[in-house]
């Protein structure tokens, strides 16, 4: 991995969970991240018109899983919502940024596309599996299956199960758009900004239809149009944390590495939780960071 690689997916983990934590403190909602993606669409929107040739081309061709990943995007921001309002950021976004990891292996294995699974993915696997154990307990001792039936774990789970959808999906599509072909980091960098701008709308398209039936959820996106401050510095901050990764692949010969090392993102997690929100740092919600962290990196590296 070359330093230029190291630096982008340095910046793209503190500003993923530096959204994440500011989406904890704003009364997370399908309304609030609605508008930020509708602020991020408009940021990009400068860069679809200037390549609308290639953007339309991608639409025609690609639009069936445009709309997958968009429903699988829109998911995940509804899950995320749902955990952060009735949960931990300190838990909730650990296991929402592990669990996919494990999904996605999970997928890979089942359809027969993942190889021959080798012991560093099955210890990984392993240790997400007891991180997950951890992370809702405020003691070693205080082990109960109450712990694990709330609505922010369950939540969490659904938002990882909506990453592991649009990874999935985006990776596929990708591979669609770039062919069998080397392409340059000029044309790499604008395919990335012309995907997420796509996969934007149709985010938007879904969280739409789930926002316009809810009364509850209109009132919400009222309050936050009347002050979009907030809703821009999400919308901002997820768009440039997913550019940062597409590009960063550029600079990697195996991708392998940035799915690990976007992983410093699950410890940042745990510190902004504790820094600013307050919330307390027990002993089980430690080791099972340390336990998530290293089971994704296994699982990424092997």
């Amino acid at each position: 991995m070359t330093l230029t690689a190291a630096i982008l997916l340095i910046t793209s983990a503190l500003t993923h969970a530096g959204w994440n934590c500011f989406s904890k403190t704003d009364y997370p909602s399908t309304a609030s991240f609605l508008l930020a993606n509708i602020f991020g669409t408009l940021l990009v929107l400068p860069l679809l018109i200037y390549g609308r040739d290639q953007v339309i081309d991608i639409v025609f061709r690609l639009w069936p899983l445009l709309l997958l990943t968009g429903f699988f995007q829109a998911l995940y921001f509804s899950g995320l919502a749902y955990a952060y309002r009735r949960g931990e950021l300190s838990v909730a976004y650990p296991l929402a940024r592990s669990l996919p990891a494990l999904m996605v292996t999970m997928v890979a294995f089942l359809s027969g596309q993942g190889g021959s699974v080798g012991n560093a993915v099955l210890v990984g696997i392993a240790l997400i599996i007891a991180g997950g154990f951890l992370i809702p307990l405020q003691s070693f001792r205080d082990f109960s299956l109450h712990r694990y039936g709330s609505i922010a774990i369950f939540a969490a789970a659904v938002a990882a199960a909506g990453t592991a959808g649009y990874s999935l999906t985006d990776d596929y599509a990708l591979d669609l758009i770039r062919g069998n072909r080397t392409v340059s980091l000029r044309e790499n960098f604008l395919i990335a900004f012309y995907y997420i701008g796509l996969q934007q709308m149709t985010t938007i398209f879904w969280q739409a239809l789930a926002v316009l039936p809810n009364k509850r959820e209109r009132d919400l996106f009222r309050k936050q149009i009347a002050r979009p401050g907030s809703s821009l510095v999400k919308g901002t901050g997820i768009l440039v944390t997913y550019a940062l990764v597409l590009i960063s692949m550029g600079y990697v010969t195996n991708v392998s590495y940035v799915v690990a090392f976007r992983q410093l993102s699950i410890p940042i997690g745990l510190i902004l939780g504790m820094l600013f929100l307050k919330e307390i740092a027990y002993r089980p919600k430690i080791a099972a960071v340390v336990l998530l962290f290293a089971g994704v990196v296994l699982v990424g590296l092997g």
